[in-house]
């Protein structure tokens, strides 16, 4: 499920052969900079015609512009939760990749990083606090959450049927026309601190996507377990 959000930001569809309209440049950035449980993922995008370039989150390499301001990627997928560096860039960088046009997808876990909350907060997205995660005692495991609370937006998402299974960290949305929240917990979840069962604000936001006003996307996941 974690191929549909990344092929929804990067503007293909999950079950389509060829690649976006809007390039195959893909910076992937990993813990390690190796594929490891990702790989399944990322060989399926190079098999619909994306060309990877898979760095580890510190690694200082991993830029995403030009010495003359032009972007070397069409696409960025960042699977460090926890970093704190994204390569060379900053959380303003990785803005300024979008606002020359690239598609960004951003996986957080319960441990995710203050480099992405400060990421998430230019786009409205507000992660839930440190060490919490998603919990529904109406399903088999508290923390593993299956939820079909899909947007209405079959134009990008296309037809949804199966739930999808949830584990990680939810967030909270701004009210914003370009912001929309593409999959929500069930409405018996809540958000809680590990080993606490204290409810937090309702149902929260699982993956939210934003489209900016150039077209480009931008993807928020709670988790890369999905």
């Amino acid at each position: 499920m974690l191929l549909r959000w990344i092929c929804v930001a990067l503007g293909a569809a999950a079950g389509a052969a060829a690649q976006s309209a809007s390039g195959a440049r893909v910076l992937v950035m990993t813990p390690t900079g190796g594929g490891g449980e990702y790989s399944d993922y990322l060989d399926s995008l190079r098999a619909r015609g994306f060309d990877l370039s898979v760095r580890g989150a510190g690694n200082a390499s991993a830029v995403l512009h030009g010495g003359d301001g032009a972007r070397l990627y069409d696409h960025a997928v960042l699977l460090a939760p926890a970093a704190r560096r994204l390569g060379a860039a900053d959380a303003h960088g990785l803005v300024r990749f979008v606002d020359d046009g690239g598609n960004l997808v951003v996986a957080a876990g319960s441990d995710v990083s203050d480099t992405l909350r400060t990421l998430a907060a230019q786009f409205g997205v507000t992660f839930e606090a440190r060490g919490s995660r998603v919990t529904d005692y109406g399903g088999a495991d508290a923390h593993t959450v299956a939820s079909a609370r899909f947007a209405d937006v079959p134009a990008v998402l296309g037809r949804q049927a199966a739930p999808v299974l949830f584990e990680g960290i939810g967030h909270r949305c701004a009210a914003n026309a370009l912001l929309t929240p593409v999959l929500r917990a069930p409405r018996t979840a809540f958000s809680a601190p590990a080993g606490d069962d204290v409810a937090s604000g309702g149902a929260p936001a699982l993956v939210s996507v934003f489209q900016t006003r150039g077209n480009a996307r931008v993807a928020f996941s709670g988790s890369a377990a999905l």
